[in-house]
């Protein structure tokens, strides 16, 4: 019993579960498996609580549910544990100190072993004696907490609860008829739901095992062994007289056991000195071996007789590459290169005894490697025998560090020897100590012992070299006198009359206390060097003197020099251009392959010349023939790059004049027959690779004979020249005019989107031609011109077709009454001559005012009357019939008519106006359409000025209606010419709003107070969801902006009806009234009648 451990007397198959068990599991196996405990472990086997019968009644009386519960909502946490070699004794005190019933037992790792309860203490200790001579009735526990056969399971728990006890008896008149213990929880807390509803009589234990108060406490240790059972009710006759229990029993042991606790204590009083003394000892032991980590160097613990290594540090351990283990069954022998045999041994501890001996020796690595250490060797005596103590510092790095600073000396010396340059050095006193070999060769020192010589000694034992020496003695002072490096020139006169130049550097070395200690001196030959600066003085003057430009260049390249004659040709003086790359001058003409051609030239040859533009530093671009050659050094290698340069502006000129006058007529400077036909060629391919039409005008001046013949041929080129200047300043860009000969000229023009474009410019060169011509002899004369007109690819698809056709149409003109054009193709003709007829028609009636205007109502939707009305040109012929503006309009913007048009409407309606309010009608406002071609001439502002006045009405009456497309073809000077027009104090409407490509960033810019939306929009509103939401989008962006919104085109109700929805302010359409005669307007104004209901 003395040693017995808990590890002999747990019950090792202990039921676990995990944390997360549901706890109605917990119960059935608890249940099933009749035990007391369950015991909730993590993966590792580590207790993180237990669960026991006690568990099962206060989870009963706190009425918990089950089945939504797990082990860890109900289990004790931190469960009282204790190690397997716990002893049994101090198991039990745990137990008895904390209350408890069970003991976990983990291993060393803290991993669940098993459990000890009371019972273990008491079946395997065998005390059965300690209560041998004890009754039931001396051990027994006489409050018993009963109840009624009438009470509940509820009144049951809950007393067990509260008063923390592991039974209750059920009595009737004093007599025990039931028990109901904290096992039978276990399975009642997993099956009943209400213990309310439960009567104690259903589930009590009955009959009751019962046991009499007079008895032995062996009787009822050896009733409840027998019987499985924990307490046995105690009774004196049939009368409860008390309950006794396990605890009861142990509890009773507990008096004679501690005579046991007393020999315990003995016990571990004697093992208490005996850890305190181990404790000392170590403390003691921990000192002597924290010194002796402390220090960096190894240290050894040698058995002097034997040589047996007896301890070490970890930093021998670590230079050795053993483990202390390891090297603890070595000795001397087996590490150190002195301790060779016993023999050398014993003379090493011999010199010990006598005083402490430091010795260089190689030590010995587990692999065999060596390395050198010094070694502090100590003697000492402890008791009789003699130990040696060593303390070993590993030389390795302080060796490698001497190398180093050897190879350093080694190889600053083959540096020095390797320079060139003369290298001397003078201590303080001036005494030369160190020189390389061309020093030595110099001064011819191996001839003489020079080492600890002054300049002047030197001198004496080469007395040709005196002058130098002492010039020298005079440049050392200056340097001292310094006291940084410092630059000389010196010279040697050698013996054979050649003078040698140097560039000295000298440098003084000083020591801390400022003591001169060294003087450094480099010299280098610079004789070579400035014979080649006066070649190279020569070369410049050379260099200078030519006319071509000269620039030399280095291989990077950077511009070294240049000439007075580069300055000359680039405008680039010499310091804006040396240190810099060539291409300063570079124009940027010449791509990447022009380059790679060059240099490849030049790295393969050595050469290159050809012509390159440049740029002068003034911006302006010249062409220039350049010859590029390399300079190469004594191995060959590129040096230098030397460019010379010719500025052939002139020649360039002359050969562009040449080139000229090879396809230009010589009197008019227009391209001839020859270049003529290579555009026109060009043309045709380029159309018919693209698919459009080109046309080909032969003109021929009409009346041009009758001039020459009557003024001579000065005034016949004058007038040719004349001719050409006029219709070339008439040209679109990209077409051609030129003069085939005679009186005959030629124009192309592509692409051609309409065959009637080449009718408009046929229609402005006659025009052009039929104005006078003044010459220098002051007469004015009149000519005038037939045009024929050949089409591509209808007319021909060559060129010799086209040109044929075209002379061919224009002698068709000439036959037709001369100063017109035809067409080749016949419907062609036909219909220019019907254009033709019309727009003569229309210039007549023009003239003769026979236009009207007709006026079209704009409706205020709010009110339902007539705001403003729309201008509207209208054309009846003669013969009664009507043109439609949709026919005369575009053919007047294709010819100048459009502009007499526009004015002609500008100053109708301003008279229309003032005629409407002498006659006291409404203020009402006009709009009037601009066309293009009359919105960007430059005397709009004034024509509007002009009428204005002329007619007495103010500028809000007239509001000018603008097209997309007009504004956007140049949008810049249109917001500049519309805030020119609103100065006036005119109105501007933005014209079919919505069929254009402006963009709400310009049309923020433009100065409106009007958007009209598109007719084609309006029609769409009912039956179009797209045209619906553009018409909304455009009326809610107009007000956003504070404009005005108009619908044109309103011809039904139900658009009359969607407008007003959406909030349009005007309306105009057929629905309202068609455009009126000014009368039949005036009528309708003067009316008041409202037209939107």
């Amino acid at each position: 019993m003395q040693n017995l451990t808990l590890h002999s007397i747990i019950a090792p198959s202990v039921f676990t579960v995990s944390p997360d068990a549901p706890l109605a599991d917990v119960l059935a196996s608890m249940e099933s498996m009749r035990v007391s405990c369950i015991v909730a472990v993590d993966e590792a086997r580590i207790p993180l609580g237990i669960f026991t019968e006690q568990d099962a009644i206060r989870l009963m009386a706190e009425r918990k549910p089950v089945e939504s519960s797990c082990m860890a909502d109900v289990m004790s946490s931190s469960p009282l544990t204790a190690p397997l070699d716990t002893d049994f004794r101090e198991g039990y005190r745990l137990i008895s100190e904390k209350g408890f019933r069970h003991l976990v037992v983990v291993d060393d790792e803290g991993r669940l072993a098993g459990v000890v309860s009371e019972a273990d203490f008491m079946h395997h200790m065998g005390m059965e004696y300690l209560v041998e001579l004890k009754t039931v009735g001396s051990t027994m526990t006489r409050s018993v907490s009963t109840l009624a056969e009438s009470a509940t399971l509820a009144d049951a728990v809950e007393l067990m609860a509260r008063n923390k006890i592991s039974c209750v008896v059920v009595a009737n008149d004093g007599k025990p008829v039931g028990i109901l213990t904290e096992r039978d929880t276990v399975a009642l807390a997993r099956t009943v739901s209400d213990p309310a509803q439960v009567h104690i009589t259903r589930v009590m234990q009955s009959p009751v095992q019962t046991i009499e108060a007079g008895l032995p406490v062996q009787q009822a240790m050896k009733q409840m062994k027998h019987a499985s059972i924990r307490r046995l009710v105690v009774v004196e006759g049939e009368i409860l007289a008390g309950i006794i229990t396990r605890h009861d029993i142990v509890k009773t042991m507990q008096g004679r056991y501690i005579e046991f606790l007393h020999e315990t204590l003995e016990r571990q009083h004697k093992e208490l000195v005996k850890v305190k003394a181990q404790i000392e000892q170590s403390r003691q032991q921990l000192v002597y071996h924290s010194l002796m980590e402390q220090i960096s160097d190894a240290i050894y613990l040698l058995d002097a007789e034997t040589g047996k290594i007896l301890n070490a540090n970890d930093q021998a351990c670590r230079n050795l590459g053993y483990t202390r283990n390891e090297l603890l069954k070595l000795s001397v022998f087996d590490i150190s290169t002195a301790a060779h045999s016993p023999d050398a041994w014993r003379d090493i501890v011999e010199a010990l005894r006598r005083k402490p001996q430091i010795i260089e020796s190689q030590h010995r690595r587990y692999d065999g490697s060596l390395f050198p250490v010094e070694i502090n060797g100590r003697l000492i005596e402890e008791g009789d025998r003699p130990y040696l103590v060593a303390v070993a510092r590993d030389l390795t790095d302080i060796r490698q560090a001497e190398k180093a600073i050897q190879e350093t000396h080694d190889s600053l010396n083959a540096l020095v020897e390797a320079i060139p340059d003369a290298i001397f050095f003078k201590d303080g006193e001036g005494r030369w100590l160190i020189t390389n070999e061309p020093a030595k060769q110099l001064f011819r020192l191996h001839e003489i012992d020079w080492q600890g010589k002054t300049e002047m000694e030197l001198a004496e034992l080469h007395p040709a070299f005196r002058p130098a020496h002492e010039a020298c003695l005079v440049d050392d002072e200056t340097a001292w006198q310094a006291g940084k490096l410092t630059l000389f020139s010196e010279t040697v006169h050698e013996e054979n009359g050649k003078t040698r130049h140097f560039e000295v550097r000298k440098v003084p070395v000083f020591d801390a206390e400022n003591r001169r200690k060294g003087l450094v001196i480099i010299g280098r030959d610079i004789t070579e060097r400035m014979e080649a600066e006066e070649q190279l003085l020569e070369a410049a003057a050379v260099m200078q003197s030519t006319h071509e430009g000269v620039v030399i260049t280095d291989t990077t390249p950077a511009i070294l020099a240049v000439n007075s004659a580069y300055s000359a040709i680039t405008g680039y003086g010499p310091d804006e251009v040396i240190g810099r790359n060539p291409n300063i001058i570079g124009s940027g003409r010449a791509d990447k392959l022009f380059h790679e051609a060059m240099w490849k030239s030049l790295l393969k040859d050595g050469y290159w010349q050809g012509e390159v533009w440049n740029r002068r530093k003034s911006g302006e671009i010249y062409p220039q023939l350049l010859t590029i050659s390399t300079v190469y050094d004594e191995k060959s290698e590129p040096i230098r790059y030397v460019g010379v340069f010719a500025d052939i502006t002139q020649l360039k000129e002359n050969q562009a004049q040449l080139e000229f006058m090879a396809h230009h007529d010589p009197l008019t400077q227009l391209p001839n027959r020859a270049l003529v036909e290579s555009r026109l060629e060009q043309e045709v391919e380029q159309a018919h690779r693209h698919g459009h039409q080109a046309g080909v005008l032969f003109i021929d001046l009409d009346r041009f004979k009758q001039v020459n013949d009557s003024f001579g041929h000065l005034i016949g080129d004058e007038l040719l020249c004349a001719v050409a200047q006029r219709l070339g300043a008439r040209l679109r860009q990209g077409d051609t005019l030129g003069r085939l000969g005679g009186d005959e000229f030629i124009l192309l023009i592509s692409p051609l989107r309409d065959p009637q474009d080449a009718a408009v410019v046929a229609r402005d060169f006659i025009a052009a031609l039929n104005e006078p011509f003044n010459l220098s002899d002051g007469s004015e004369v009149f000519i005038g011109g037939s045009i024929g007109i050949s089409l591509f690819p209808q007319d021909g698809e060559t060129v010799s077709e086209l040109m044929k056709n075209a002379d061919a149409a224009m002698y068709l003109a000439k036959e037709s009454g001369r100063n017109q054009f035809s067409f080749y193709t016949k419907a062609l003709n036909a219909d220019a001559r019907a254009k033709l007829a019309m727009e003569n028609e229309l210039r007549r009636t023009l003239l003769k005012h026979e236009l009207t205007l007709h006026y079209q109502p704009k409706v205020d939707l709010r009110s339902g009357h007539i705001c403003g009305a729309e201008a509207l040109a209208r054309w009846r012929l003669a013969n009664g019939s009507m043109v439609s503006p949709a026919e005369f309009i575009p053919l007047a913007e294709k010819s100048s008519l459009i502009l007499n048009l526009g004015a002609w409407v500008i100053d109708e309606a301003c008279m229309q106006v003032r005629t409407w309010l002498d006659a006291g009608l409404k203020d009402i406002c006009v709009a009037l359409n601009i066309s293009a071609r009359q919105f960007r001439s430059s005397d709009l502002d004034k024509q509007l000025e002009q009428a204005l006045e002329k007619h007495g009405i103010e500028a809000h009456h007239l509001e000018l209606e603008l097209t997309e497309s007009m504004l956007m073809h140049e949008p810049e000077q249109a917001v500049a010419t519309m805030h020119k027009l609103k100065q006036i104090g005119v109105k501007i409407s933005l014209d079919d709003f919505g069929t254009g490509y402006s963009s709400l960033a310009y049309l923020s810019r433009f100065p409106i107070d009007t958007l009209k939306i598109d007719q084609s929009f309006v029609r769409g509103v009912v039956t179009d969801p797209d045209s619906a939401e553009i018409s909304s989008a455009i009326i809610g962006l107009a007000h956003r902006m504070k404009l005005r919104v108009v619908a044109e085109g309103v011809e039904t109700e139900d658009q009359l009806a969607y407008m007003r929805t959406n909030g349009c302010d005007e309306l105009q359409g057929f629905y309202f009234s068609k455009p009126l005669p000014a009368d039949d307007f005036a009528e309708l104004l003067r009316s008041g009648k409202s037209l939107a209901q």
